[in-house]
């Protein structure tokens, strides 16, 4: 019998500096190399919190000293469009 199968997982990690970053992304690589997996060079990003990034439809950015969470640009589009859509069938 054969299978077949994909995994997709979602990891955030902080760290102090984008070198210790750099370095935990590595050892991420070969973790999942051990195990016949592979991190996505497209879906890997590294930034800084105070630039702000967006995961499961919020926006995650550290201001002033203080974390801020608020629904993503994306997410807020979404929700405008299907609002006005069902505007949009009650006139007709």
């Amino acid at each position: 019998m054969l299978a077949a199968g994909c995994a997709s997982a979602t990891l955030i990690v902080t760290a102090n500096s984008e070198e210790i970053a750099g370095e935990v992304k590595e050892q991420i690589k070969d973790f999942l190399k051990d195990r016949g997996l592979e991190l996505s060079n497209e879906k890997t990003l590294i930034t800084r919190v105070d630039e702000g990034f967006d995961f499961l439809g919020w926006n995650f950015r550290k201001y002033k000293g203080k974390t801020l969470t608020k629904p993503s640009r994306k997410s807020i589009s979404m929700i405008v469009k299907k609002i006005s859509s069902i505007i949009q069938k009650g006139k007709t």
